[in-house]
């Protein structure tokens, strides 16, 4: 988790909430013990489907002419 959230620069609890929430934005952590982990894969995979819902949201498309 301290990964993530250094990668995404999100705190711990609000990573442990988007967990808690278990909608699109969250991350793929599961309970080891005390901690939280992931799967390096699953976890590449959620960045870049952050990064590219993050740019859709800031470069949406040009409008089509009429």
């Amino acid at each position: 988790m301290d990964e993530i959230a250094a990668r995404t620069r999100l705190s711990h609890g609000s990573l442990r909430y988007r967990r808690w929430k278990r909608d699109a934005t969250s991350p793929p952590l599961w309970r080891n013990g005390r901690g939280l982990v992931a799967w390096a894969s699953e976890r590449d995979e959620w960045l870049a489907a952050e990064r590219a819902r993050d740019e859709a949201h800031h470069n949406p498309p040009d409008p089509i002419p009429a």
